[in-house]
């Protein structure tokens, strides 16, 4: 009985041919590689561990010398492999930095408390006069490191503002908030600055206020209570802010 299976199976093998005998066969992580013509059908593969897909290959390496010596993907010689680039790394938003002006106590709190939880930076001022004193500080020292020692004449006016946004109540005492927006609008045009986005924060809602507002350069009107989620959207539009004062 066993004699018979035997018979069976040897008698089931088909002999390869010649192209055939020059195919690798790759099965489950390894290479059969077909023997010589000579081998007895019965034991006709051989099984060897399966030929890495990237190979370095000598110069002295050919067919004749290693028979076996057909990789399965063109090798690639050592050192030429392709690597992937280093892609740049995406830029760090820019922190729009913010002049908050109000005479109220309290409202200027929760100002600079909004500031704080939004990671922005800020400059506080009390009252109109102070708000023009603190503008002019921060636009001299915005000059004066963008300007060339030995030609400051010649320098290039600076890219941005002094401030990104300034949120100007109206009604203070000592300087009110529409003099103090035309000596801000005055001075930009004066030093070539980037003009500043002023806000107005302010519970007056005439037609007649608000062209005055206008007239002497604010921007955009904000009213009171300030709704600090709209706030924060306005204030992260930041590269919508371009052009020169005046």
């Amino acid at each position: 009985m066993a004699s018979d299976a035997g018979s069976l199976l040897t008698s089931n093998v088909v002999s390869p041919s010649a192209a055939e005998r020059d195919l690798p066969i790759l099965t489950h992580g390894y290479s059969f590689t077909n023997p010589s013509p000579l081998t007895p059908p019965s034991i006709f593969t051989t099984r060897e561990p399966a030929k890495p897909l990237v190979r370095t290959i000598s110069e002295s390496s050919t067919p004749e010398t290693e028979p076996n010596l057909r990789p399965i993907l063109p090798a690639y010689i050592e050192g030429t492999v392709p690597t992937i680039a280093t892609l740049p790394s995406a830029p760090t938003p820019r922190v729009p930095n913010i002049l908050l002006v109000d005479d109220n106590r309290i409202n200027l709190q929760l100002l600079v408390t909004f500031m704080k939880k939004s990671k922005f930076n800020y400059s506080a001022a009390s009252d109109g006069l102070e708000a023009l004193n603190t503008y002019k500080a921060a636009a001299d020292s915005l000059l004066a490191t963008t300007s060339t020692p030995t030609s400051p004449s010649s320098s290039s006016p600076p890219s941005r503002p002094a401030f990104d946004y300034i949120l100007m109540d109206i009604s203070m005492p000592i300087m009110d908030g529409n003099e103090s927006t035309r000596h801000i609008r005055a001075y930009e045009k004066e030093k070539k600055l980037p003009a500043s986005k002023i806000f107005a924060l302010t519970g007056l809602a005439s037609a007649t206020a608000q062209e005055e507002s206008y007239a002497s350069g604010i921007d955009h009107f904000l009213p009171k209570p300030v709704n600090f989620r709209e706030l924060k959207v306005l204030l992260e539009k930041i590269d919508d802010i371009v052009g020169v004062g005046g």
